[in-house]
C-alpha cells in the first residue's frame, strides 16, 4: 500500500505546484521528484556522478543539488518548514554524500533577492539533504511546505547607499613606519625594533603610539559591500607605557590579521587565497594625542550556561606554484609526474583522538591514460583516487578532482602520503591543496 499511495501522491502533485500568498506571507508546498544517481560524460571518457531531482540546479563546486524557486516579491523572508518527509538515501547516494563532506543535519534555508531584467525578485533555496545523527545515515526530502514571513527592513530599494567618505587619509600627515605579517595571531614590536625602524625610542612618550590597520582578508571584488575608505586606528597594548618612557623591555603587542581567510562550507574550512597579496600591512605612528589601547574588564561570576571540552582546529597545506593556462584564479601547489612521491605532515598536539578528522585534498590531471593517486595515512592505506583521462583533441586542458577522507587520529601527527602511478610519461597530475580539520581538546 505504501508505494502506491507514493506513486498516486508524485503523479498529482508533480502536475501542481501550489502557491498561495496572503498579504505578505508566503506559502507553498512540493513534491521533489528524486532521479537517484546520474552519470555524465563529456564525451571524452570523463564522467562524473551526482544526486539529481526534477528542476534541480547541480552546484558545481559540491555536486550537491539545490532547490531553488523565485517568488515575485521584493523582500527578503524568514522560512520554516511546516510540514516536511523524508525517505532514506541509497548506499549509492550515501557514498557520493560522504565523499562531497555534507553532514548538515538540519536544512538551512536561504532567501535573497536578486535582480532580473532590472526587476527585483526573491529566490528561496536550500539543499533538501540531511545527516540523521540518530539513525547515522542520510535522508533526503521527497515532500514539503514551507512558509515565509518577511524580514523587517527587508523591502528592496533602488536608492544608492549612502556612504560617508574620510575628507583625506590619515597617513596625509605625520612619519608612519609599516610592518607586514602572514599569520593571524598575536604580534609584537620591541625596543630593537623601534630602533631598527629609526625611532628612539627613549625620546618619545609611549602613550601616543599609535597603530592602524583594516583587518584581514582579501577586498571583496563586489563594488556593493561597505569597507573602510581609509585606516582605522587599532586598539593595542603597550607594556611599561605607565611610566611615561619606553624602556629596554617594553613592547608594543597587537593582534595581526593573515592575508587569507578560513570559510565554513559543508562541514570543513576552506581556505580563501588572497590573490594580490602574500602579506596584511600594520602603520605606526607618533601624534601629539594618546592612541586607542585595549581595555580589561573584568571576568564574570555568573555560572556557565554551556561548557565545550574541544573546538575546531584546521591547517592547509596550499602553496601557489603553477596556473596551467597562465590565466585565471586558480594556483596550485606540486606537481606529480616526475616527482610521484610526496608527504604532508600536520601536527595537532591536542588533538582529541575519540573524533574523526576530516581531511579534503583536490587535484587537477592531465593525462590521456586512467591514472590513480593513492593516499597513505600515517604508513597505511588509506584510499585511491582515480584519474579521469583527457582527450588531447578537446578544449578542456585538465580535469579536477575532489576526495574528502575522515581518518580516526591516534596521535598528534597525521601525515598524508601521496603516490602517483602514471600510466605514461606524459601524465601530470597538480595538487591543488590539503585542508586538515580536527577536535582539540580545549
Amino acid at each position: 500500500m505504501t508505494k502506491i499511495y507514493f506513486r498516486f501522491l508524485f503523479s498529482i502533485s508533480l502536475a501542481l505546484f501550489v502557491f498561495t500568498s496572503k498579504g505578505q506571507e508566503v506559502k507553498f508546498s512540493q513534491v521533489l521528484d528524486w532521479k537517484g544517481v546520474l552519470t555524465e560524460s563529456d564525451g571524452s571518457g570523463y564522467s562524473h556522478q551526482y544526486l539529481y531531482f526534477t528542476g534541480a540546479s547541480v552546484i558545481p563546486e559540491n555536486g550537491l543539488p539545490l532547490f531553488s524557486k523565485e517568488l515575485k516579491k521584493q523582500s527578503t523572508f524568514e522560512f520554516t518548514f511546516d510540514s516536511v518527509l523524508f525517505v532514506d538515501c541509497t548506499p549509492v547516494e550515501t557514498e557520493i554524500l560522504v565523499a562531497s563532506g555534507y553532514n548538515n543535519q538540519e536544512i538551512e534555508i536561504k532567501s535573497n533577492i536578486v535582480v532580473d531584467r532590472k526587476n527585483p525578485i526573491n529566490v528561496v533555496s536550500f539543499y533538501p539533504l540531511r545527516f540523521n545523527s540518530k539513525k547515522n545515515s542520510y535522508e533526503k526530502l521527497i515532500y514539503f511546505e514551507l512558509s515565509g514571513q518577511p524580514k523587517a527592513g527587508a523591502l528592496f530599494s533602488r536608492s544608492k547607499i549612502e556612504r560617508n567618505y574620510a575628507e583625506n587619509s590619515v597617513l596625509k600627515q605625520g612619519v608612519w613606519h609599516k610592518f607586514k605579517v602572514s599569520e593571524s595571531g598575536l604580534y609584537q614590536i620591541t625596543y630593537n625594533e623601534l630602533v631598527n625602524i629609526g625611532i628612539n625610542p627613549e625620546s618619545i612618550d609611549p602613550k601616543k603610539i599609535h597603530l592602524y590597520g583594516n583587518g584581514g582578508g582579501m577586498l571583496p571584488e563586489s563594488n556593493e559591500p561597505l569597507r573602510a575608505d581609509d585606516l582605522q586606528e587599532m586598539a593595542i597594548i603597550v607594556e611599561g607605557e605607565d611610566d611615561g618612557t619606553f624602556d629596554e623591555n617594553d613592547r608594543i603587542i597587537f593582534y595581526g590579521q593573515s592575508p587569507n581567510e578560513w570559510e565554513p562550507v559543508l562541514g570543513v574550512f576552506l581556505h580563501k587565497i588572497n590573490l594580490y597579496d602574500d602579506f596584511n600591512y600594520y602603520y605606526l605612528t607618533l601624534s601629539e594625542e594618546e592612541g586607542k589601547r585595549i581595555n580589561t574588564i573584568n571576568s564574570s561570576s555568573a555560572n556557565p550556561n554551556h561548557i565545550r571540552n574541544t573546538f575546531d582546529d584546521f591547517k592547509v597545506y596550499e602553496d601557489e606554484n603553477y596556473n596551467l593556462i597562465m590565466s585565471g584564479k586558480t594556483w596550485y601547489a606540486d606537481e606529480f609526474g616526475e616527482i610521484n612521491n610526496r608527504n604532508y605532515t600536520f601536527s595537532f598536539p591536542a588533538i582529541d583522538t575519540t573524533k574523526t578528522a576530516t581531511i579534503k585534498v583536490e587535484f587537477a590531471n592531465r593525462t590521456p591514460y586512467t591514472d590513480y593517486m593513492v593516499v597513505k595515512i600515517n604508513n597505511e592505506f588509506f584510499d585511491t583516487i582515480t584519474m579521469t583521462p583527457i582527450d588531447y583533441t578537446q578544449y578542456k586542458f585538465a580535469h579536477t578532482k575532489k576526495k574528502t577522507l575522515f581518518y580516526s587520529a591516534s596521535g598528534p601527527e597525521i601525515n598524508v602520503e601521496l603516490e602517483y602511478l602514471p600510466y605514461g610519461n606524459s601524465s601530470r597530475v597538480w595538487l591543488n591543496h590539503i585542508n586538515c580539520k580536527c577536535n582539540l581538546i580545549a
